[in-house]
């Protein structure tokens, strides 16, 4: 709550924090505080589950099949022809 008003007062634009891996509550609460929307990734799940499902998503997040540093999706379903057909299955029906 110290550093981020700063930043959302000097821009217009859309702010977005990743939400993966371990975050402490406090990040959630802050970011709902300050109305900040959340970026996930379907395949970096902060549950213990195969997948993020966007259906689950609250409001003000942003749901994304992959980022900068992990295969596309293109390349995923090479990868793991397993998981990627559960994920056609489930997700994309």
């Amino acid at each position: 709550m110290e550093k981020l008003p700063p930043f959302l007062a000097c821009t217009k634009m859309l702010i977005c924090g990743e939400i993966f891996g371990l975050v402490p509550d406090s990040v959630s609460f802050v970011m709902g505080q300050l109305a900040i929307t959340a970026l996930k990734f379907q395949r970096i799940p902060s549950e213990i589950i195969p997948f993020y499902n966007s259906k689950n998503a609250s409001y003000m997040t942003v749901v994304t099949a992959s980022l900068h540093d992990i295969s596309t999706k293109r390349q995923w379903w090479h990868e793991d022809r397993k998981m990627t057909q559960q994920y056609f299955n489930q997700q994309l029906k």
